[in-house]
Protein backbone atom coordinates (compact mmCIF):
# COMPACT_ATOMS: atom_id res chain seq x y z
CA UNK A 1 0.00 0.00 0.00
CA UNK A 2 2.76 2.44 1.01
CA UNK A 3 4.82 1.49 -2.06
CA UNK A 4 1.87 2.16 -4.39
CA UNK A 5 1.30 5.54 -2.76
CA UNK A 6 4.96 6.49 -3.21
CA UNK A 7 4.89 5.36 -6.86
CA UNK A 8 1.77 7.44 -7.52
CA UNK A 9 3.45 10.45 -5.89
CA UNK A 10 6.50 10.07 -8.15
CA UNK A 11 4.27 9.76 -11.22
CA UNK A 12 2.41 12.93 -10.21
CA UNK A 13 5.67 14.85 -9.63
CA UNK A 14 7.08 13.72 -13.01
CA UNK A 15 3.90 14.66 -14.85
CA UNK A 16 3.30 18.00 -13.10
CA UNK A 17 6.82 19.28 -12.37
CA UNK A 18 6.00 22.99 -12.10
CA UNK A 19 2.93 22.40 -9.91
CA UNK A 20 4.94 20.05 -7.67
CA UNK A 21 7.65 22.70 -7.17
CA UNK A 22 5.06 25.31 -6.15
CA UNK A 23 3.42 22.88 -3.71
CA UNK A 24 6.80 22.02 -2.16
CA UNK A 25 7.91 25.66 -1.89
CA UNK A 26 4.79 26.84 -0.10
CA UNK A 27 4.25 23.68 1.95
CA UNK A 28 7.65 23.67 3.66
CA UNK A 29 7.10 26.92 5.67
CA UNK A 30 3.64 25.79 6.72
CA UNK A 31 4.94 22.41 7.92
CA UNK A 32 7.84 24.02 9.81
CA UNK A 33 5.46 26.58 11.33
CA UNK A 34 3.28 23.83 12.72
CA UNK A 35 6.27 21.86 13.99
CA UNK A 36 7.65 24.75 16.05
CA UNK A 37 4.32 25.03 17.82
CA UNK A 38 5.07 21.71 19.52
CA UNK A 39 6.53 22.44 22.97
CA UNK A 40 10.04 20.98 23.08
CA UNK A 41 11.60 23.08 25.82
CA UNK A 42 15.20 24.00 25.08
CA UNK A 43 14.97 22.32 21.66
CA UNK A 44 12.91 25.21 20.29
CA UNK A 45 15.27 27.69 18.60
CA UNK A 46 14.23 31.34 18.32
CA UNK A 47 10.96 33.05 19.10
CA UNK A 48 7.91 33.58 16.90
CA UNK A 49 9.17 36.88 15.44
CA UNK A 50 12.45 35.24 14.37
CA UNK A 51 10.58 32.53 12.49
CA UNK A 52 8.26 35.05 10.82
CA UNK A 53 11.34 36.93 9.60
CA UNK A 54 12.87 33.68 8.39
CA UNK A 55 9.74 32.75 6.46
CA UNK A 56 9.63 36.20 4.86
CA UNK A 57 13.24 35.89 3.69
CA UNK A 58 12.61 32.30 2.57
CA UNK A 59 9.58 33.16 0.47
CA UNK A 60 11.27 36.30 -0.93
CA UNK A 61 14.31 34.27 -1.98
CA UNK A 62 12.10 31.66 -3.64
CA UNK A 63 10.10 34.28 -5.54
CA UNK A 64 13.31 36.05 -6.62
CA UNK A 65 14.77 32.73 -7.81
CA UNK A 66 11.62 31.90 -9.78
CA UNK A 67 11.63 35.34 -11.44
CA UNK A 68 15.31 34.97 -12.36
CA UNK A 69 14.66 31.47 -13.70
CA UNK A 70 11.73 32.75 -15.76
CA UNK A 71 13.83 35.54 -17.30
CA UNK A 72 16.71 33.18 -18.17
CA UNK A 73 14.29 30.60 -19.58
CA UNK A 74 12.57 33.25 -21.71
CA UNK A 75 15.90 34.49 -23.07
CA UNK A 76 17.09 30.95 -23.87
CA UNK A 77 13.82 30.06 -25.59
CA UNK A 78 13.96 33.26 -27.64
CA UNK A 79 17.58 32.59 -28.59
CA UNK A 80 16.75 29.01 -29.61
CA UNK A 81 13.76 30.19 -31.65
CA UNK A 82 15.87 32.87 -33.34
CA UNK A 83 18.57 30.33 -34.21
CA UNK A 84 15.98 27.86 -35.49
CA UNK A 85 14.36 30.54 -37.66
CA UNK A 86 17.77 31.61 -39.00
CA UNK A 87 18.54 27.98 -39.88
CA UNK A 88 15.21 27.67 -41.71
CA UNK A 89 15.72 30.89 -43.67
CA UNK A 90 19.33 30.02 -44.56
CA UNK A 91 18.22 26.65 -45.94
CA UNK A 92 15.31 27.90 -48.02
CA UNK A 93 15.20 26.86 -51.65
CA UNK A 94 13.37 28.76 -54.39
CA UNK A 95 11.93 27.54 -57.67
CA UNK A 96 12.36 28.75 -61.22
CA UNK A 97 9.65 27.73 -63.68
CA UNK A 98 9.71 28.52 -67.42
CA UNK A 99 7.77 27.54 -70.53
CA UNK A 100 10.05 25.56 -72.81
CA UNK A 101 9.29 24.55 -76.42
CA UNK A 102 11.26 21.66 -77.87
CA UNK A 103 10.96 18.33 -79.68
CA UNK A 104 9.47 15.39 -77.78
CA UNK A 105 12.81 13.76 -76.97
CA UNK A 106 14.67 17.03 -76.22
CA UNK A 107 17.00 16.13 -79.10
CA UNK A 108 19.99 18.53 -79.28
CA UNK A 109 18.94 20.18 -76.02
CA UNK A 110 21.96 20.48 -73.76
CA UNK A 111 21.07 19.86 -70.12
CA UNK A 112 22.43 18.06 -67.08
CA UNK A 113 22.82 14.28 -67.29
CA UNK A 114 20.73 14.10 -64.11
CA UNK A 115 17.78 16.00 -65.62
CA UNK A 116 14.47 14.20 -66.03
CA UNK A 117 11.39 14.23 -68.25
CA UNK A 118 8.33 13.41 -66.15
CA UNK A 119 6.16 10.84 -67.95
CA UNK A 120 2.57 12.04 -68.06
CA UNK A 121 -0.05 9.62 -69.39
CA UNK A 122 -0.60 11.48 -72.67
CA UNK A 123 3.11 12.05 -73.29
CA UNK A 124 3.96 8.41 -72.56
CA UNK A 125 1.18 7.17 -74.86
CA UNK A 126 2.35 9.44 -77.68
CA UNK A 127 5.96 8.29 -77.29
CA UNK A 128 4.85 4.65 -77.33
CA UNK A 129 2.70 5.15 -80.44
CA UNK A 130 5.62 6.75 -82.32
CA UNK A 131 8.51 4.77 -80.87
CA UNK A 132 9.50 3.48 -84.32
CA UNK A 133 9.43 6.98 -85.82
CA UNK A 134 12.61 8.33 -84.28
CA UNK A 135 12.95 11.21 -86.73
CA UNK A 136 9.37 12.26 -86.00
CA UNK A 137 10.06 12.42 -82.25
CA UNK A 138 13.19 14.47 -82.93
CA UNK A 139 11.37 17.05 -85.05
CA UNK A 140 7.80 17.22 -83.66
CA UNK A 141 7.61 20.04 -81.11
CA UNK A 142 5.60 20.30 -77.93
CA UNK A 143 5.66 22.51 -74.86
CA UNK A 144 7.28 21.67 -71.53
CA UNK A 145 7.39 23.30 -68.14
CA UNK A 146 11.04 23.42 -67.10
CA UNK A 147 11.53 23.38 -63.32
CA UNK A 148 14.72 23.97 -61.33
CA UNK A 149 15.61 25.30 -57.90
CA UNK A 150 18.21 27.61 -56.46
CA UNK A 151 19.44 28.56 -52.99
CA UNK A 152 22.01 27.19 -50.53
CA UNK A 153 20.80 23.55 -50.16
CA UNK A 154 21.62 20.90 -52.75
CA UNK A 155 18.09 19.52 -53.00
CA UNK A 156 14.41 19.88 -52.19
CA UNK A 157 12.06 17.06 -51.18
CA UNK A 158 8.43 15.96 -51.57
CA UNK A 159 7.90 18.14 -54.62
CA UNK A 160 4.38 17.99 -56.09
CA UNK A 161 3.29 19.98 -59.15
CA UNK A 162 -0.37 20.83 -59.91
CA UNK A 163 -1.05 22.32 -63.34
CA UNK A 164 -4.42 24.01 -63.89
CA UNK A 165 -5.79 24.52 -67.41
CA UNK A 166 -9.06 24.93 -69.31
CA UNK A 167 -10.42 21.83 -71.05
CA UNK A 168 -12.47 21.93 -74.27
CA UNK A 169 -15.70 22.43 -72.32
CA UNK A 170 -14.21 25.50 -70.68
CA UNK A 171 -14.04 23.93 -67.23
CA UNK A 172 -10.88 23.97 -65.12
CA UNK A 173 -8.96 20.70 -65.08
CA UNK A 174 -5.87 19.73 -63.10
CA UNK A 175 -2.81 17.67 -63.97
CA UNK A 176 -0.85 16.44 -60.93
CA UNK A 177 2.76 15.26 -61.09
CA UNK A 178 4.66 13.90 -58.09
CA UNK A 179 8.27 14.87 -58.80
CA UNK A 180 9.77 13.78 -55.47
CA UNK A 181 13.21 15.27 -54.90
CA UNK A 182 15.05 17.72 -57.15
CA UNK A 183 18.80 18.13 -56.91
CA UNK A 184 20.52 21.41 -57.66
CA UNK A 185 22.23 19.99 -60.75
CA UNK A 186 19.12 18.83 -62.58
CA UNK A 187 16.27 20.35 -64.55
CA UNK A 188 12.80 18.81 -64.50
CA UNK A 189 10.88 18.83 -67.81
CA UNK A 190 7.11 18.38 -67.52
CA UNK A 191 5.54 17.76 -70.96
CA UNK A 192 2.32 19.65 -71.64
CA UNK A 193 1.24 17.48 -74.56
CA UNK A 194 -2.49 16.70 -74.46
CA UNK A 195 -4.21 13.95 -76.44
CA UNK A 196 -7.47 15.88 -76.02
CA UNK A 197 -6.06 18.93 -77.79
CA UNK A 198 -3.69 16.94 -80.04
CA UNK A 199 -1.19 19.57 -79.01
CA UNK A 200 0.01 21.40 -75.92
CA UNK A 201 -1.92 22.54 -72.89
CA UNK A 202 -1.89 26.21 -71.94
CA UNK A 203 -1.84 26.40 -68.14
CA UNK A 204 -3.69 29.16 -66.29
CA UNK A 205 -1.68 28.59 -63.13
CA UNK A 206 0.78 26.16 -61.57
CA UNK A 207 0.96 25.39 -57.85
CA UNK A 208 3.99 23.58 -56.43
CA UNK A 209 4.50 22.35 -52.88
CA UNK A 210 7.84 21.09 -51.57
CA UNK A 211 9.92 20.57 -48.43
CA UNK A 212 13.32 22.16 -47.78
CA UNK A 213 16.24 20.36 -46.11
CA UNK A 214 15.34 22.31 -42.94
CA UNK A 215 11.92 20.57 -43.02
CA UNK A 216 10.04 23.74 -43.91
CA UNK A 217 7.00 23.26 -46.14
CA UNK A 218 7.02 25.86 -48.90
CA UNK A 219 4.69 26.71 -51.78
CA UNK A 220 5.21 28.28 -55.18
CA UNK A 221 2.43 29.86 -57.25
CA UNK A 222 3.02 30.55 -60.95
CA UNK A 223 -0.15 32.43 -61.87
CA UNK A 224 -0.56 33.33 -65.54
CA UNK A 225 -4.00 34.87 -64.95
CA UNK A 226 -2.52 37.73 -62.92
CA UNK A 227 1.07 37.44 -64.22
CA UNK A 228 2.50 36.76 -60.78
CA UNK A 229 5.08 34.41 -59.31
CA UNK A 230 4.89 33.97 -55.52
CA UNK A 231 6.83 31.91 -52.96
CA UNK A 232 4.96 31.58 -49.68
CA UNK A 233 4.59 29.51 -46.52
CA UNK A 234 1.48 28.72 -44.48
CA UNK A 235 1.27 29.72 -40.82
CA UNK A 236 -1.30 28.99 -38.12
CA UNK A 237 -2.57 32.34 -36.79
CA UNK A 238 -5.39 32.42 -34.23
CA UNK A 239 -6.46 28.92 -35.24
CA UNK A 240 -6.57 29.78 -38.96
CA UNK A 241 -4.07 28.92 -41.70
CA UNK A 242 -2.77 32.09 -43.37
CA UNK A 243 -0.34 32.60 -46.25
CA UNK A 244 2.88 34.51 -45.63
CA UNK A 245 4.59 35.75 -48.79
CA UNK A 246 8.35 35.18 -48.91
CA UNK A 247 9.07 36.42 -52.42
CA UNK A 248 6.85 37.93 -55.12
CA UNK A 249 7.54 38.81 -58.75
CA UNK A 250 5.60 40.16 -61.70
CA UNK A 251 5.78 38.11 -64.88
CA UNK A 252 6.43 39.66 -68.28
CA UNK A 253 6.49 37.98 -71.69
CA UNK A 254 9.73 37.54 -73.56
CA UNK A 255 11.03 35.23 -76.29
CA UNK A 256 14.63 34.24 -76.92
CA UNK A 257 16.97 31.48 -78.01
CA UNK A 258 20.00 29.96 -76.30
CA UNK A 259 22.62 29.48 -79.04
CA UNK A 260 24.56 26.96 -76.96
CA UNK A 261 21.55 25.40 -75.31
CA UNK A 262 19.79 24.01 -78.34
CA UNK A 263 20.58 23.78 -82.03
CA UNK A 264 17.13 24.26 -83.53
CA UNK A 265 14.47 24.87 -80.92
CA UNK A 266 13.17 28.19 -79.61
CA UNK A 267 12.59 28.70 -75.96
CA UNK A 268 9.60 30.74 -74.84
CA UNK A 269 9.83 31.93 -71.29
CA UNK A 270 8.04 34.08 -68.80
CA UNK A 271 10.66 36.42 -67.45
CA UNK A 272 10.34 37.35 -63.81
CA UNK A 273 10.85 40.96 -62.91
CA UNK A 274 10.90 41.84 -59.27
CA UNK A 275 7.82 43.70 -58.12
CA UNK A 276 8.49 47.26 -57.06
CA UNK A 277 6.31 48.66 -54.35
Amino acid sequence: MFKNTVNKAFVFIKKYKVLSIFIAVFSVPIIIGQLIRIPTGNWTIGDENSWVGFFGSYIGAIIGGLVAYGIVRFQLDKQNNDEKQKLIETNRSYLLLTNFTSNFKLHNVVTSSESRIMLTEDYDSYMEAHKHQKDHLKTRNTKFLKLSHYGNPDMILNCKVEIYYKNKEGATSKLTIDVGFISKQEEIFIPLYSAEYKGSLYPTKVEISYTTVAQENMHYLYDLRYNQSIHYIEELVDGEIQKKEIMKFNLKNSTWIYPNKTAEDYINVKLSEEETS
